[in-house]
């Protein structure tokens, strides 16, 4: 019985804790998942040697900032501190390098459910040498997408 009461407790306390951010529904969405496709035909490094990499990926509202820039100023211990949101996934091959992001953080760090209903650019790397940051020979992905986007795909790579 006090097993039950306990797992009783941690289902609702993490209910409780993924409810605490709360969304104003006329501005705010839940962040969508961000997935990733990369081939061999965007980037010589989107191969099957590179499965198992991490891709990070930083979203931004003001979509008028670079990439590259911005990506560039962050690494694995501060990404999140230079993108509105940001997350990672592992890469997989399934003919092409495959990953998706579902969970985010905001500026501070935290985990973050919603965002507003704006554009959004994503900016993606692809970590080769998992030093967590942005090298000059690593590929990025970018998508600028509208918060109705309910998957959006980063596909364009340079």
């Amino acid at each position: 019985m006090k097993k039950v009461i306990v797992l009783f407790f941690i289902l609702i306390s993490t209910i409780i804790l993924a409810c605490g951010q709360e969304s104003n529904s006329d501005s705010q969405i839940l962040i969508p998942p961000i997935a990733i496709s990369c081939s061999q035909a965007s980037s010589v490094d989107c191969v099957s040697t590179k499965a198992g990499k991490k891709f990070y990926v930083g979203l931004l509202a003001n979509t008028q900032l670079v990439c590259e820039e911005e990506l560039l100023k962050a690494q694995s211990s501060n990404f999140y501190m230079f993108f509105d949101y940001s997350g990672s996934g592992t890469a997989v091959f399934n003919g092409e390098l495959e990953a998706e992001v579902l969970d985010w953080n905001d500026t501070e760090n935290q985990e973050a459910f919603y965002l507003n209903k704006t554009n959004y650019k994503a900016c993606a790397f692809l970590d080769v040498n998992d030093n967590g940051k942005l090298d000059p020979t690593e590929v990025i992905g970018e998508l600028t997408f509208s918060y109705s986007n309910n998957q959006p795909t980063i596909i364009d790579w340079y």
